[in-house]
């Protein structure tokens, strides 16, 4: 017999130290009693314990959150839609990741069916965005007016409309599956990506670290393309870039730290406190 209407019987005691002892014992039953508990929740009438059971499954949740995702850092494997799926959990606890591989691969199926033999690089960026952009009417938020949401790739797939960190998440996850050597890089004032020779980075006879990008990509430009000598040579541009920008290629781990880094920041400035709080704590297992 579960022992979890026990123990939520008990959390309408005024005393903290009743509470806390409750507390401990669900946490020692661990994550799998999450069920039970939102099905109490949803039952329950008395206020004080309906608030004290979401504190406890929103904990129960994150604790289950922080575990997976330190896995997923230290895994290495750099897949994007894991990383994306278990950030968007922070707002969304209960999003299911096979809901957004299948919509991934959609798009991606779509693509690759108009991709054809003997297409140069830039061709084949040429259709990515023609598909993507056009086609499926992926498009960017307005600049300036990025919510919080817009940093979120589930609701990007959902609503097709997104903030230029998450387009250049979705982006570049749909060029890797495609096989094309798209990496991100460490601008961030913009989130470009670089479609990159291999390997990406080899030193020149003098010693000196050569950066093999063939051309950059901006996704929140509806995947406009840049040459790489013109995009270079605006870095010091102060009517191009408001600071000298770095368009070294980046792991997609590094990427995606800066990403996250980016929805950190529009968390604290919408005020969500707690939210911030957890892709803070997300955030120290790059570390």
């Amino acid at each position: 017999m579960s022992e979890i209407p026990f123990l939520i019987s008990l959390l309408d005691d005024p005393s903290e130290e009743v509470f806390q002892s409750v507390r401990r014992r669900i946490f020692e039953l661990g994550y799998g009693v999450v069920a039970e508990l939102e099905k109490k929740w949803e039952q329950e009438d008395n206020p004080i314990q309906q608030e004290r059971i979401a504190l406890i499954i929103d904990e129960l949740e994150f604790v289950k959150l922080r575990d997976d995702f330190s896995d997923w850092v230290k895994s290495r494997s750099g897949d994007l839609l894991i990383g994306a799926w278990l950030v968007d959990r922070v707002q969304f606890p209960g999003l299911k990741l096979g809901l957004l591989q299948v919509t991934v691969d959609k798009i991606t199926r779509e693509i690759w069916l108009n991709l054809t033999d003997y297409l140069t690089p830039v061709e084949k960026i040429r259709v990515v965005n023609k598909v993507l952009f056009n086609s499926l009417g992926f498009k960017a938020t307005e600049k300036g007016r990025e919510t919080r949401n817009d940093l979120s790739i589930s609701h990007l797939l959902q609503s097709k409309v997104g903030g230029q960190h998450s387009l250049a998440i979705l982006y570049l996850m749909i060029t890797q599956k495609l096989g094309f050597p798209v990496h991100g890089t460490a601008c961030k004032q913009f989130a470009m990506l670089g479609f990159a020779d291999e390997p990406l980075l080899t030193t020149s006879p003098a010693g000196e670290s050569v950066n093999n990008v063939l051309f950059y990509i901006y996704p929140y430009g509806s995947g406009t393309v840049y040459g790489k000598k013109y995009l270079e040579s605006q870095a010091n541009n102060p009517e191009a870039f408001s600071q000298k920008p770095n368009f070294e290629p980046l792991s997609n781990l590094s990427f995606f730290k800066m990403y996250m880094g980016e929805v950190l920041e529009f968390f604290k400035k919408s005020q969500s406190n707690s939210k911030a709080v957890k892709i803070a704590q997300l955030l120290r297992d790059f570390s």
